[in-house]
């Protein structure tokens, strides 16, 4: 779960005073994509990362005895 093998996806570890882990999905030229960044201490709770599309991200973390679904989405806006 650390590196996705599609082109367009993928994880990093921010550091600073906290870490954070961010795991990404976007499209291959860059231009449009979505994330979702957990702090360090909850990276083990996370149990599954799916990048759907180009636009749309989803984890899911253990929390307790519940599992949480959290879903990241980009949604472009036009003036």
């Amino acid at each position: 779960m650390d590196v996705y093998k599609k082109l367009g996806q993928g994880t990093r570890i921010y550091e600073g005073e906290e870490r954070f882990k961010f795991w990404w999905s976007g499209s291959q030229k860059g231009r449009i994509g979505v994330g979702i960044m957990v702090k360090e201490d909850l990276v083990e709770e996370v149990i599954e990362v799916k990048g759907l599309d180009d636009r749309i991200l989803k984890i899911a973390v253990v929390c307790g005895r519940k599992i949480l679904h959290v879903i990241s989405v980009f949604a472009p806006q036009e003036a």
